[in-house]
């Protein structure tokens, strides 16, 4: 498996895009039960117009099983228009060292076919890669609305959640708002064996 990072738009990544979105029709508004919007299949939204990164995870059969998207925090975010309430008043401040990750999914079931394969290496994997991909570009911080379940993730990776807020319940589920700091130790920490990653030249970061 590789991370490979795709284009918002363009006839070159658009196969690509397409599997990212209907794997995430699959995950989030199949396995997870979320109120997302799916038609024909695919899963979009509204932040998938402003023009973000992708980063999809690829089987060696060029098979998109794990996806996110990145968004620099200092525009329009899902913390800041879709889940403001999932931070305390001035618990969130940002600046252009941050950027936000959303829509983060593994294509747990695929892999459970694939010989070989495993989830938990697939995650570390996508993990690596977004650490890697930010550092290129100057990140220092992720900030993120997930749920306990991935939190409690991470952890067990050595990567620890600051909690802007008390968890809230979105979907049934209750959610939480964090940011987690970037760094090389981390991403060295994440990186399984047999890591690979083709990203875009990293002169300016999205949005400059």
């Amino acid at each position: 498996m590789k991370v490979l990072e795709i284009d918002a738009s363009g006839p070159d990544d658009a196969g690509y895009r397409e599997q990212m979105y209907r794997l995430r029709a699959r995950i989030f508004g199949g396995r997870l039960g979320w109120r997302v919007d799916i038609r024909d299949g695919l899963e979009r939204d509204y932040f998938d117009q402003l023009a973000p990164s992708y980063l999809v995870l690829l089987a060696d059969d060029e098979h998109v099983c794990g996806s996110v998207r990145l968004l620099p925090a200092m525009g329009e975010t899902m913390l800041s228009r879709a889940f403001p309430q999932l931070a305390d008043k001035g618990s969130f401040q940002a600046d252009g060292t941050m950027v936000e990750s959303s829509r983060f999914g593994i294509d747990t079931y695929q892999l459970a076919l694939k010989p070989g394969s495993a989830a938990g290496d697939a995650t570390r994997l996508l993990l690596a890669g977004i650490v890697e991909w930010c550092l290129a570009r100057n990140y220092m911080t992720l900030v993120t609305v997930t749920d306990l379940r991935m939190e409690r993730l991470l952890r067990r990776f050595g990567w620890f959640a600051h909690r802007l807020g008390p968890p809230c319940d979105i979907d049934g589920a209750p959610a939480i708002a964090a940011t987690l700091v970037l760094s090389e130790p981390l991403f060295h920490k994440l990186r399984p064996a047999a890591y690979q990653a083709v990203f875009k030249t990293a002169s300016q970061k999205p949005g400059d």
